[in-house]
């Protein structure tokens, strides 16, 4: 992913460059006045209000240095095909189709996983000699609905360590989670998070792992195209509940 560093600094320290040498006099008799080097520095606001440029096929708001916040917009990079969706179920039960349905309820408890995350949990198991007929006829006929699954993974996932909603949507729909676009889309807007709470607890990791960064360095870093990516509405309400 590519920095959206300005060139705007860039060019002001060589400007200045340019003019130190240009003072520079052929005189024997006086020799030129040593000062400190100049010191190019960006105001913090120096991106026009409304600038865009394109990261990754996304609108980036250069100002704010984030992309769009709504689920239903954030693009997924192109994926395999899951296994589950190239080859259908049969139609009629199998020998152990049944016997797996149940084994395979008891797992969802444990860990909600998708379906082809639960296909490819039962494929690799080795238990008993159930075939592929077995396992696809089995995870198809759960009779669970998926984006609520896909919720309970979201919940679980944030347990591990918090992520924004940007982050969590790829983890979702990537292997090995390897939910659909869909429900992963669904789960980010619809699982029970509290995501200024989620974007605090990462404001706390990375303030304990960095205590020297200010608040509009941390703020800045929680919106980062590239980075943790909260919205610009969490990273505030992180900032400033950090000390309370």
């Amino acid at each position: 992913m590519k920095k959206l560093n300005r060139i705007i600094p860039l060019v002001a320290a060589s400007a200045l460059m340019l003019t130190a040498c240009s003072s520079t006099t052929t005189s024997e008799e006086k020799k030129p006045e040593t000062k400190p080097a100049a010191t190019a520095s960006a105001p913090a606001t120096q991106t026009p209000e409304g600038a865009k440029d394109i990261v990754d096929g996304e609108e980036v708001d250069l100002a704010t240095n984030t992309r769009a916040q709504d689920p239903d917009k954030f693009p997924a990079a192109p994926t395999p095909p899951r296994y589950v969706d190239e080859h259908p179920a049969p139609k009629e039960v199998p020998p152990h189709g049944e016997e797996l349905v149940m084994l395979a309820k008891k797992m969802q408890e444990k860990n909600p996983e998708s379906k082809e995350g639960l296909y490819n949990i039962l494929k690799q198991s080795g238990v008993a000699d159930y075939t592929d007929e077995d396992i696809l006829w089995a995870v198809n006929n759960l009779g669970v609905d998926w984006n609520e699954v896909a919720c309970d993974a979201a919940i679980a996932y944030q347990k591990l360590m918090p992520h924004s909603q940007r982050e969590l949507f790829e983890i979702l729909y990537s292997q090995p989670a390897s939910f659909t676009v869909d429900e992963a889309r669904y789960a980010v807007k619809n699982a029970k998070i509290d995501w200024n709470q989620v974007a605090l607890e990462w404001a706390k990791h990375i303030k304990k792992d960095k205590p020297e960064m200010s608040d509009e360095e941390l703020y800045n870093y929680l919106v980062q195209v590239g980075g943790p990516e909260y919205s610009p509405e969490q990273a505030k309400w992180a900032v400033e509940h950090l000390n309370q």
